[in-house]
């Protein structure tokens, strides 16, 4: 028995210190170790002959979130599709469980975790900035599109989703000061990197937490280190107006429509996250209640092609290059949340994630590295701005690693 938890404690440790290349890697590498951890825990609550955590909270809203999606299941319109979708997804869950005790139990030192993302992280940086530059990586790999830098990700354009989501957590693993101005000029330093990725939406919520973060760090700054701070980041901004593949990434190229007098909100549904809105707003019309069933948008949005393409037709009669607003998923989580679940299913699953927040919130004050995993939570569910599928495996891996770190207790590991 001593074997195996010494095996299992040095299998948990790797995982989680090689955790940001396996994501790179790819989904099939985070669904390997996905399944070891789900094959561990299993194991453990097989020889101490009892459900391991089942006495936690957190189990109880999993497990009834699990069942909810089940369910969900047999309401889509291909049940098929949405159980093959659906049943490997309590493997986040056991994740979260397995991790969040793993942490707490202080099995592994968290500065020098927090270090060696930062590693990990600023190689993937130094690569962003030097495909910005000469057009490809360092292992030769060109971007289909000039104004957008994904790096190891290769044609998987979420490399300034994956910082976002990781960088700030990392860097309260390292460094528990709020008042460090190494800190500080990182954070600055991947400001500019995710503003590289061309990724508009990560940028805007990266902008959004550091703003907030900004206004703690600065709470007991000196003048000369606020000035250099606010330099870097103005220097930064100005750069967007100076640079044209840049300016014309996060300025101009928006709607698919070389018409300009259409205004704001017809612009938007002449781009292509528009068409995704109307695709999943006729599905929702359709199935107000219950939605079409998990993962079941790319199914639904092909019989709304129709009526997708003769709005944008009316908005704009002299356009071309329309978008018939099907795809995978519809790229906004409030679109994916109502069209595959319908009112009752978003308002059930926000509740969930609510409780899951408020199961810490009720039981402690947040540390620091709390409340940046909470913010970048809350990012999450932001309306308007696209977003990846709640229910995808990078999406899903990085949302729920977050939760951990909002979960643990700093008290234990310290």
């Amino acid at each position: 028995m001593s074997f195996f938890f010494t095996v299992n404690y040095n299998i948990l440790k790797y995982i989680l210190y090689f955790l940001p290349i396996i994501i790179i890697i790819g989904n099939a590498a985070v669904n390997l170790v996905l399944a070891v951890v789900v094959l561990l825990y299993f194991v453990r609550s097989f020889i101490e002959k009892k459900i391991i955590f089942f006495e936690k909270p957190a189990f109880r809203y999993f497990l009834i979130f699990y069942i909810y999606l089940i369910l969900n299941s047999f309401f889509s319109i291909d049940l098929k599709l949405s159980l093959m979708r659906t049943i490997p997804f309590f493997k986040f869950f056991i994740f979260v469980l397995i991790y969040t005790d793993f942490i707490e139990e202080k099995r592994i030192q968290i500065k020098k975790l927090g270090l060696f993302w930062i590693l990990i992280l600023f190689i993937l940086g130094i690569d962003i900035i030097f495909q910005s530059i000469v057009g490809h990586n360092i292992t030769g790999f060109k971007s289909e599109f000039a104004n957008r830098n994904s790096s190891f990700f290769y044609n998987e354009l979420i490399a300034g989703g994956f910082i976002f989501s990781l960088i700030f957590i990392t860097l309260k693993m390292a460094f528990k000061d709020q008042n460090n101005f190494l800190e500080q000029l990182i954070i600055i330093f991947f400001f500019i990197i995710v503003f590289l990725t061309g990724e508009r939406s990560n940028f805007i919520k990266f902008c959004l937490i550091f703003l907030i973060g900004s206004f703690l760090w600065f709470k007991y700054q000196n003048y000369a280190k606020k000035i250099i701070v606010v330099s870097l980041i103005f220097l930064s901004i100005l750069s967007i107006y100076n640079t044209k593949i840049f300016n014309d990434r996060y300025l101009t190229t928006i709607s698919n429509s070389p018409n300009t007098d259409l205004g704001i909100v017809n612009n938007f549904f002449r781009s292509t996250y528009g068409s995704h809105a109307l695709s999943a707003f006729y599905i929702f019309k359709d199935n107000i209640f219950f939605g079409v069933g998990n993962k079941n948008f790319r199914v639904s949005c092909i019989d709304q092609k129709k009526e997708v393409l003769n709005y944008q037709k009316i908005i704009d009669p002299n356009g071309k290059n329309f978008s018939d607003g099907c795809s995978t998923h519809p790229h906004q989580i409030y679109y994916e949340f109502f069209s595959e679940h319908g009112l009752l299913g978003t308002l059930f699953i926000l509740f969930i994630l609510f409780k899951l927040i408020k199961i810490k919130t009720d039981k402690e004050k947040l540390s620091s590295i709390n409340l940046f995993a909470l913010l970048y939570m809350l990012t999450t569910f932001l309306p308007i701005l696209p977003s990846g599928s709640f229910f995808t495996t990078t999406f899903a891996m990085l949302f729920w690693l977050n939760y951990i770190f909002f979960l643990i207790s700093e008290k234990k590991t310290n």
